[in-house]
């Protein structure tokens, strides 16, 4: 999975996320409003038509009946049933659409007022004195009009959600790619360099983000690989410079020995000559490899103290061989009286 892909879907989950969290908390912030604004409605008509039924100008049920039915502000499957003391009905409105038990008005005469819901009706049950007794009113309806709001209002949040993590999913993929943009410059940058087109650099942007100081970090590694190869190259032609010598000196002393009829003494002479140029190959070849392995970072190279004195005598020594006609004068007047040493490394690598 790509970074862009990860960085979509990450960012569309946290949105997503919170937007779920934000249509939940509206929706259940409507249902309770309209379960408040229900009860409250409820509530009205309860106690206007105790007052009705209690007031002091009472009037007869059966025209109360007739007023619930024919006035505007009727809610849907209206009923109000009125309680005495005995748990006896003393008045109904209508249909008998709810099944009131004792338990249930004993926790309204109780509670004053207590509020319920009974399958898709919205009960209140309250507590009612006329003077005589503590009548108990219960008034139900069905909030036809509110609950449709409330699944419209469902509806809209469902298809707005989706619509909108469908757009955010979209912008994430949008802004992930802008975002990675330079990573992807940079992807194609190191793509054409080369072992022959180690000057080439990246082009490091603004030179503040990390994006360009991951671009400034590699053109440093890649001054750093720029100058391995240049010593590489280097040392590879000295070294075969330096190797080239005593082999031209070995093939064209054996090829004169092939040619010449010499007397054995003389074979034993270049015989001897080819052993040294060997030797000084061997010499050559070991220097190499001690020098191959100093740039390894697995190996240790052990130091001792050796006399400076004794170093630049075989250092003159091997040049007297090299160049007999040579004349080298070493001088250490100056340094009598102390002990010249320094730290060198022994051939031996661990």
């Amino acid at each position: 999975m790509t970074i862009r892909t990860r960085l979509t879907l990450l960012f569309s989950s946290i949105v997503s996320t919170l937007l779920l969290i934000f249509c939940i908390v509206i929706y259940l912030e409507s249902e309770y409003n309209r379960q408040r604004e229900f009860i409250i409605s409820l509530r009205e008509q309860a106690m206007t038509s105790a007052e009705i039924l209690f007031g002091k100008e009472e009037i007869s049920p059966d025209l109360l009946k007739l007023l619930d039915k024919n006035q505007m502000t009727v809610l849907t499957q209206e009923e109000i049933v009125v309680y005495n003391s005995k748990n006896e009905i003393i008045y109904e409105s209508g249909t008998d659409y709810l099944t009131i038990n004792a338990g249930i008005l004993s926790q309204i005469r109780q509670k004053k007022e207590f509020s319920f819901q009974q399958k898709d009706r919205e009960v209140l049950g309250l507590v009612f004195n006329n003077g005589k007794e503590k009548l108990v009113i219960i008034a139900s309806a069905m909030d036809k009009y509110g609950l449709s709001k409330q699944q419209n209002l469902g509806l809209m949040l469902i298809f707005g959600g989706f619509l909108m993590v469908l757009i955010v999913c979209l912008t994430g993929w949008f802004f992930a790619g802008k975002s990675l943009k330079p990573i992807n410059n940079v992807i194609r940058s190191i793509d054409g360099i080369g072992a022959s087109q180690l000057n080439l650099r990246l082009n490091e942007g603004n030179q503040t983000d990390e994006i360009a100081q991951l671009a400034q970090r590699f053109n440093k590694m890649l001054d750093r690989l720029e100058k391995a190869f240049k010593l590489q190259r280097a040392f590879v032609a000295h070294a075969s410079h330096e190797l080239r010598t005593p082999l031209t000196a070995i093939t064209g002393q054996i090829q004169v020995s092939l040619l010449a009829n010499d007397s054995p003494k003389e074979l034993k002479l270049m015989i001897q000559s080819i052993l040294e140029d060997v030797q000084q190959l061997n010499r050559l070849t070991n220097n190499l490899l001690d020098m191959t392995a100093l740039d390894s970072d697995d190996n240790k190279a052990v130091f001792s103290l050796v006399n400076v004195a004794e170093l630049v005598c075989q250092v003159r020594e091997g040049l007297l061989k090299k160049n007999p006609q040579c004349q080298i004068i070493i001088r250490l007047n100056a340094f009598k009286n102390a002990i010249l040493s320094l730290k060198s490394m022994n051939s031996t690598i661990l």
